[in-house]
């Protein structure tokens, strides 16, 4: 429909887009609603010449109505999209795949510290060079101030 995302590049990326359009239609249609009750009572009840207004009482049954019913509706609204959007949840943050190196990243203001840890043992490619294990046991890179990540 719409061309708002990027490409997806994971396998769970259309779960999450189709969560954000059901929530994004549920709230286009529920503002058109809105906005029409609005128009509908704003023409309906609008001051006419010579009519006064009238003093409406209280009365708590009619108040608890048009309170508890949008309530009501956005509860029932607000569990469907926790219900349809539940896989998506699951893919996303259920099981996690293994790791094939692992890190430990610190952050400190201005810098990521990241160190590999000690059962890491880089693996020799043709533009690589194993190097001592005393030198393999932890290796620390900083990188500079402005480190941008994408994704979550």
């Amino acid at each position: 429909m719409f061309d708002w995302f990027p490409k997806n590049i994971s396998t769970f990326g259309g779960d999450i887009d189709s969560v954000f359009w059901l929530i994004f239609y549920i709230v286009v249609v529920g503002f058109i609603l809105g906005e029409a009750v609005i128009i509908y009572f704003a023409i309906c009840y609008r001051g006419k010449e010579g009519q006064r207004a009238a003093f409406i009482t209280g009365e708590k049954m009619s108040e608890l109505a048009w309170v508890l019913v949008p309530a009501a509706i956005a509860l029932v609204l607000d569990f469907g999209i926790d219900f349809a959007g539940g896989e998506a949840w699951s893919k996303v943050k259920g099981e996690t795949p293994e790791s094939d190196v692992n890190v430990i990243v610190t952050g400190k203001q201005f810098n990521w510290k990241i160190s590999l840890l000690k059962s890491w043992r880089p693996r020799a490619t043709a533009r690589s060079i194993t190097p001592d294990p005393e030198t393999a046991r932890r290796r620390t890179s900083s990188f500079p101030s402005t480190v941008h990540f994408s994704g979550w």
